[in-house]
């Protein structure tokens, strides 16, 4: 069990989206948290049953807020 702790520390809404192990964004193995408002927490907790490399982005920055989470 993973859990992710969100504080949005800016100006603008946030969230992330962990593609699943088909490694493509907007299908149906995609974890998603609920929208971060401005200067509040959220977390996402989820279950990973394969290791390996898996991108994640946020919905509202896609180009600029991205990254590799690494289940071992």
């Amino acid at each position: 069990k993973v859990k992710l702790n969100l504080i949005n520390l800016g100006e603008f809404v946030h969230n992330i989206r962990i593609a699943g192990p088909d490694g493509i964004y907007d299908t149906d193995d995609d974890i998603v948290s609920e929208d971060v408002l401005p200067g509040e927490t959220g977390e996402l907790i989820f279950v990973v049953d394969e290791e390996g490399e898996y991108i994640f982005r946020d919905d509202f920055r896609r180009e600029t807020l991205t990254g590799i989470l690494t289940v071992e």
